[in-house]
């Protein structure tokens, strides 16, 4: 949506110009394969699933004069939601099963560039209004739903069965508002130049095998947020009527969170291994900015501010072969990262944590596959 190269008049009313997007995918695949015994001695099953999603949305005045008496907003939002499952069982009863399941899901652009913008701006124009305010805003509120599940049986005699999950997800987006180009703008009320993004990645991934001899079980998932969130005035006069008392809003604010739950189970006679991992990542830019000579002049409160509330809430399962036990040091690494906290010994969130310190592991006595950890040992042990 878009004012270009216009005059707009109004003596009563206000503008709005707002774009606005809401995708939605939803994909679910289911893998079977199963060996009744006889002669057969081999039974697989897989799927694999690769969404990419592409979003975008523009809302801007440009080259253009506008005077109106009431409010002048400017938006660009989207909403998009990716929701997917895939499931791999096999089962035999004897011989080898192997199940697997592996989803990709990426929120990118065709270019591989930084992805699904959403930008909202004034540029190179004059917009006044007499009693209104003038609001430039980009939103982004963006979800990942993935679950992969790879099972495996073999029941009874010899036989050996191998189950797997991998599960990635990328969002990776660009929002940004902006007031630029030698744009004018004079306001009978506040000024507010906001973006704000809400990614969500939810996850979860399995792989369970059984079997009368060797029985291996792992799950991978693998989450990456890296957005770009900007809100900045350059190059531009501001000003708000005398006796409006306008102020002037310059904000970014980036709330996202991961929450990865890897599960990874094996049984067996004669060997059995389990294991799971979550790898997350969150590297996210903020910034609010007003810069390269522009000019402010107005009667309330500036406030320009970047806000970053993303929150890491992964939860990790390493399966019931980690060999872990309360109050054993391990080291932090998330690749720089500080998102998830440690466990006060009340039971309560501790500070968070600190990329390649020594923490403390406290195995939950309900399910001792599952890992937090404390921040020094005697907390562990408490």
């Amino acid at each position: 949506a878009y004012v270009e190269s216009m005059d707009v008049d109004s003596s009563l009313g206000g503008l709005r110009v707002e774009s606005g997007s809401t995708p939605e995918l939803v994909a679910v695949v289911v893998g079977l394969g199963i060996g009744t015994g006889g002669e057969a001695e081999f039974a697989g099953a897989g799927s694999i699933v690769l969404n990419q999603m592409l979003t975008s949305s523009d809302a801007y005045v440009s080259r253009s004069d506008v005077d109106v008496a009431g409010d002048v907003t400017i938006k660009a939002s989207d909403d998009p939601k990716l929701d997917v499952g895939a499931g791999g069982v096999a089962g035999m009863a004897k011989g080898t099963a192997v199940g697997a399941a592996v989803v990709l899901n990426s929120i990118v652009s065709a270019d591989g560039q930084v992805a699904g913008g959403i930008h909202a701006y004034v540029d190179d124009s004059d917009i006044t209004t007499t009693g209104g305010s003038v609001t430039v805003e980009a939103d982004s509120q963006t979800e990942i739903v993935s679950v992969a599940v790879g099972a495996a049986v073999v029941p009874i005699g010899l036989g050996w069965a191998g189950a797997g999950s991998v599960a990635t997800n990328t969002i990776a987006k660009t929002i940004d508002a902006k007031i630029r180009g030698n744009a004018d703008v004079d306001a009978g009320a506040d000024i507010r130049v906001v973006a704000h993004d809400n990614s969500g990645i939810h996850v979860g991934t399995g792989g369970i095998a059984l079997a009368g001899d060797l029985a291996i079980g792992a799950a991978v998932a693998l989450n990456n947020l890296l957005n770009e969130v900007t809100a900045g005035i350059s190059s531009s006069d501001i000003d708000t009527t005398p006796g409006s008392g306008g102020g002037l809003e310059v904000s970014a604010t980036e709330k996202t969170d991961i929450v990865a739950i890897t599960v990874g189970g094996a049984a067996g006679d004669e060997f059995a291994l389990g294991g799971s991992i979550a790898e997350n990542l969150i590297e996210n830019s903020i910034q609010a900015y007003v810069n390269d000579a522009t000019t402010v002049d107005v009667e309330g409160d500036v406030i320009i501010i970047a806000d970053d509330q993303s929150e890491d809430k992964d939860a990790l399962d390493l399966g019931y072969g980690h060999g872990l036990k309360t109050g054993d040091g391990v080291v932090y690494d998330n690749h720089g990262g500080t998102s998830i906290r440690t466990l006060n010994p009340d039971g309560t969130d501790g500070p968070r944590l600190t990329d390649q310190a020594v923490y403390y592991v406290i195995v939950d006595e309900f399910n001792p596959a599952e890992v937090r950890l404390a921040a020094t040992e005697e907390d562990a042990n408490d």
